[in-house]
């Protein structure tokens, strides 16, 4: 963090000249304001040879705020100290020691300090005290000091600014409340204060991705500020974790530093404790801090201690939250106002008092009251997510109407029905959904497919074979609508293993573009040939669960020469048993063609995550550069920290190198993000098994890969549709260009 002063003088802020009581200077009071001056001028030199003040214009390193005398400061509580104990038995750094390091002044020059400093290494300190009698008297000192920068006297304003400029950090949080203060003057000088203070949102010690995602913060908009949070919570173990704590405590818009603690406290279920590195994290960045948003990562380290008075405290927090979303909206959101309901009733489930966790829960339903269909989709998907299914009942009986007209909260009453056992009335609400938005009108086949992609997602195949096959009776051939629909389809019953079917479901596609020479806009990055040897990968999927090797071999050589460098299909090809030595050797040459071809395309795109996870995906499953793999589909993670598929490719190239712990570990992961993927289920039974047959003598012996279980594609065209309709996805891989220009058209058919 860096603090610049672009204005060295002592000068009156506002030349404007608002009229203050500082007298009229004439003729007669020339003498008096002289002898005022020296008398200030003695006065500001004695006051600095005692060390009580220090002149605005002095450069230099801002000193970190002076630690309170041992005998003022109240011994830590006794989930702090266990914590501590945890932690580091050994070091306790004092509280909020990273501050000189978080800002930093401009010398006269314009040239700034070193501030790379050293990474925090010690693993955990002791944390802070959580009530610091000291720091409550800075805060109201800090209060007191800006209601003078409106004091009728020129020099009790000057005092006033001048002290709050040396507090560097410590006047920050003051600062910021005070930015809209109902004084234009005051709101004026905290302006001018708080852009002396430059935030330096990249620290030296950041992890290169969590540096990608913080350059340029200060000047995005607060939507794409949300989008980064979205990623920095995303991310895997702790890399985010550090990033998301300085925004919640240096923020200027507190409804985004509320979303950045919310953000990261619901990343950690009551059934998964966070990480000792993690509460060290939060722990240096309590401090002092009054925020709201750094008071709830403090209750939250406090519930790993002591539950009960952490989640007493947290009632209050979010009483008092639930109150300012109410009254003063701009200062909170839906989200923040949702996530701390949420974890408040996962907090309350852990300890068995499931009445109040269910009543903290139907707060949720509270949070609306105009009956926007977007805001109710996404309390509807939270209480999905939380399992409370009557709460979505009775969401739906408040705003029937609403539930009546819009297709994806149908469905998500169907949901919460058949979670509920009444299977006869969720399939008459499903069917009811079905029968809306009947087209031919692209618009409303649009919200056909989103309705498709919903259900799949969710694991309702069932349903969204029926929107699915409703779009390509409606839509025309050929159109972009279909093709996605077709493309859908395909991929889900070839994750259920109808491997027929889903072969089915692409010919007419195929067929079509065959007499055509490209695919529109939504498809550009795929081509009639690709399309057509994923079929033939189909067929030949098919014919290998029919043990027919003749046919299988036929289908693989067709997808071949369809699309040499389709990954699934060479995988298969290289695994093809009984084949002889020129079939061996001319499918490694296709293999390392594939490799270098995914190669050029990372360098042409580098942050495109598909052609990573291509060339991972590829050598994991028959040969090549091991560690290359590794790199690249840790890359694609990165780039798309929400994909299941990244991570399954991620854990396949660890159980290559035969490292089943890692292995294990993100496959499991791609299943809490796929949980209704089949194939990626298969694969962590396949790991399972391995580690189960793992013995001391074969433990650091590679395992014999089996064949893998057949993937869905979630890159390609299969993207397309997740990046549109999944509100967690990336950005990274919105690739949907083109789609505006038919989102409201008519089709004719």
């Amino acid at each position: 963090m860096i603090c610049t002063r672009s204005d060295s003088s002592g000068a009156e802020l506002l030349p404007w000249g608002k009229s203050r009581a500082t007298g009229s200077p004439g003729n007669s009071n020339g003498s008096n304001w002289v002898r005022i001056g020296w008398v200030w001028l003695w006065l500001a030199g004695w006051l600095t040879v005692q060390g009580l003040w220090e002149p605005c214009a002095t450069r230099g390193e801002i000193k970190p705020p002076a630690e309170p005398p041992k005998a003022d400061t109240p011994r830590p509580s006794s989930s702090q100290s266990s914590l501590a104990k945890q932690a580091n038995p050994e070091s306790s750094p004092p509280a909020n020691s990273e501050g000189s390091a978080l800002f930093r002044a401009e010398s006269s020059n314009g040239e700034k300090p070193d501030s790379a400093g050293k990474p925090d290494q010690p693993p955990n300190p002791s944390p802070p005290p959580r009530r610091n009698p000291v720091a409550d008297a800075q805060q109201q000192r800090n209060r007191k000091l800006i209601e003078q920068l409106g004091h009728p006297d020129y020099f009790v304003r000057q005092r006033a600014q001048q002290e709050l400029a040396q507090m560097g950090f410590d006047a920050f949080e003051a600062l910021s409340e005070a930015e809209h203060h109902e004084d234009l003057e005051i709101a004026a000088r905290v302006r001018y204060l708080l852009r002396l203070l430059r935030v330096q949102w990249v620290q030296p010690n950041d992890p290169p991705e969590v540096q990608a995602l913080l350059t340029g913060y200060e000047s995005l908009l607060p939507q794409q500020r949300v989008e980064r949070i979205q990623l920095l919570a995303a991310m895997p173990d702790v890399k985010g974790a550090d990033a998301l704590c300085r925004i919640a405590r240096f923020e200027r818009f507190p409804a985004i530093s509320k979303l950045a603690a919310v953000a990261l406290i619901s990343r950690y279920g009551p059934e998964q404790a966070p990480p000792r590195e993690l509460l060290y994290i939060v722990q240096k960045h309590i401090g002092r801090s009054q925020r709201p948003a750094i008071q709830w990562l403090d209750t939250f380290v406090q519930f790993w201690d002591a539950p009960d008075q952490a989640l007493a405290a947290w009632t209050q927090q979010v009483k008092t939250e639930l109150e300012v979303f109410r009254r003063t909206p701009e200062q909170s959101s839906l989200s923040v106002a949702a996530g701390l309901l949420r974890i408040q009733s996962r907090w309350l489930a852990k300890l068995g008092r499931k009445k109040q966790a269910a009543e903290a829960l139907a707060q949720l339903v509270d949070l609306e009251q105009k009956g926007d269909p977007e805001t109710l989709h996404q309390l509807a998907e939270w209480l999905w997510e939380e399992k409370a299914y009557e709460a979505i009942e009775k969401l739906a009986e408040r705003f029937r109407e609403i539930f009546q007209e819009e297709p994806i909260l149908l469905y998500l009453l169907a949901q919460a029905q058949h979670a509920l056992g009444r299977s006869a009335q969720a399939q008459q609400t499903a069917q009811q959904a079905l029968q809306l938005n009947p087209g031919p009108q692209a618009e409303q086949i649009l919200r056909h497919l989103m309705a498709a992609v919903a259900l799949h997602r969710k694991g309702f195949h069932q349903w969204a074979e029926q929107e699915f096959r409703y779009i390509l009776r409606i839509a025309p051939m050929g159109h972009r609508l279909y093709n996605l629909a077709a493309i859908q389809l395909a991929e889900m019953l070839h994750d259920q293993g109808q491997h027929l079917q889903a072969a089915e479901a692409l010919q007419p596609v195929v067929q079509w573009f065959a007499k055509r020479d490209s695919l529109p806009d939504a498809l550009e990055d795929l081509t009639p040939l690709s399309l057509q040897a994923r079929m033939h990968y189909f067929y030949a999927c098919h014919w290998e669960a029919q043990k027919d090797r003749t046919k299988q071999k036929q289908a693989l050589q067709e997808a071949l020469k369809a699309d040499p460098t389709d990954v699934d299909t060479l995988i298969a090809c290289y695994r093809l048993p009984d084949q002889p030595a020129e079939w061996k050797t001319q499918i490694q040459s296709l293999i390392q063609k594939a490799v270098e071809t995914y190669r050029e395309k990372i360098q042409q795109a580098p942050d495109e995550p598909t052609y990573y996870n291509h060339l991972a995906w590829l050598v994991g499953n028959t040969e090549g550069d091991l560690d290359e793999a590794i790199r690249c589909a840790q890359k694609a993670v990165e780039l798309s920290p929400e994909a299941g598929a990244y991570y399954d490719t991620l854990a396949r190239v660890y159980f290559a190198r035969g490292d089943l712990p890692n292995a294990l570990k993100y496959q499991t992961k791609a299943v809490q993000l796929e949980p209704h993927s089949l194939q990626i289920r298969r694969q962590l039974e396949e790991f399972q098994k391995a580690l189960g047959q793992q013995t001391p003598q074969n433990r650091k012996t590679p395992p014999t890969p089996s064949n893998p279980p057949h993937r869905t594609r979630t890159d390609g065209f299969s993207s397309t549709l997740l990046v549109m309709f999944s509100p967690s996805e990336p950005t990274h891989r919105s690739r949907t260009d083109g789609w505006g220009a038919f989102g409201k058209s008519s089709v004719e058919v």
